[in-house]
């Protein structure tokens, strides 16, 4: 009887142990699965804001080169637009700056929510996983009380109908 209690007491705890590796290792697969959609958006964001810095350097270079070839005509004219396209040039590096730093930080931002709800996933499928694994313990250990009960009335019944040639308990 006592073996068979402790078989029961053991598959229930497989089976606990085994819901809770499976919590985890889903808990570690969102988690890694976070950290990738995390590394790929600032990943994204950073080349974006490379495209957008080499886009302004590009219309820089294109109005400074303009400027100069306007030089032969008027050299007051060309310094105004070569004054103006530096201005613009500054402009559009601190714009494209500023914009990048904003896809840097939405990015950080969205891998932080990402995470945090991944780690809110993960506590509750532990929770759950816990919550899961102490029913079925006290499951098995109704069962095991309900047959030892049954064993006991069992062994009294045939005492009984022993007699006295049956032992008792403490004699």
């Amino acid at each position: 009887m006592s073996a068979q209690v402790s078989e029961i007491i053991e598959a229930s705890e497989r089976a606990a142990a085994g819901l809770r590796e499976r919590a985890e290792e889903r808990a570690r697969e969102r988690i890694a699965e976070a950290d990738r959609a995390a590394a790929n958006r600032i990943e994204a964001a950073e080349e974006e804001a490379q495209e957008i810095i080499h886009a302004a350097r590009s219309q820089a270079e294109a109005a400074r080169n303009e400027a100069v070839s306007a030089v032969g005509g008027i050299h007051a004219e060309a310094e105004r637009v070569r004054a103006s396209a530096q201005a613009e040039a500054e402009d559009l590096r601190t714009q494209a700056h500023e914009e990048a730093e904003l896809e840097r930080s939405g990015a950080r931002q969205d891998s932080e929510q990402t995470r945090a709800a991944s780690s809110e996933q993960t506590g509750a499928a532990l929770a759950a996983a816990r919550v899961e694994a102490e029913r079925i313990v006290a499951e098995a250990r109704a069962q095991v009380n309900e047959q030892w009960r049954r064993g006991s009335r069992e062994a009294a019944s045939q005492c009984r109908r022993a007699g006295p040639a049956c032992p008792r308990e403490g004699a």
